[in-house]
C-alpha cells in the first residue's frame, strides 16, 4: 500500500478546515470524476453510475505513505494531491 485516502463528505469538510488548507490537501472527487481518470470497474455500468455519482458529493484527503524513490515505507508520510484538482475561492 502506497497511499490511503480518506473520503469525507463535502458539507464536512468546510467547517474543519480553512480555504488555504482545503486547497492545499483536500481535492474535489466531482471534479476528479469529471476528468475522466477516475472509473468504477467489477460493476455493470448502472451500478458504476450509483457509485461515481455517490462519491461525487466527497471531497479526498491521500496520504502517501512510501516515498518516491524508495525501496523501503520510511515513517515519512505526505499529503499527494489529485491530478486535476481546482482551488476553491470560498
Amino acid at each position: 500500500m502506497t497511499e490511503v485516502e480518506y473520503i469525507v463528505a463535502k458539507k464536512l469538510t468546510p467547517a474543519h478546515d480553512s480555504v488555504a488548507d482545503w486547497n492545499k490537501n483536500w481535492h474535489d472527487h466531482l471534479v476528479e470524476i469529471q476528468t475522466g481518470r477516475v472509473q468504477v470497474l467489477d460493476l455493470p455500468p448502472d451500478k458504476a453510475k450509483e457509485v461515481s455519482d455517490l462519491v461525487s458529493t466527497t471531497d479526498g484527503l491521500i496520504f502517501h505513505l512510501w516515498p518516491h524513490g524508495s525501496q523501503i515505507p520510511t515513517g515519512k508520510v505526505t499529503i499527494a494531491q489529485s491530478v486535476g484538482h481546482v482551488p476553491r475561492t470560498k
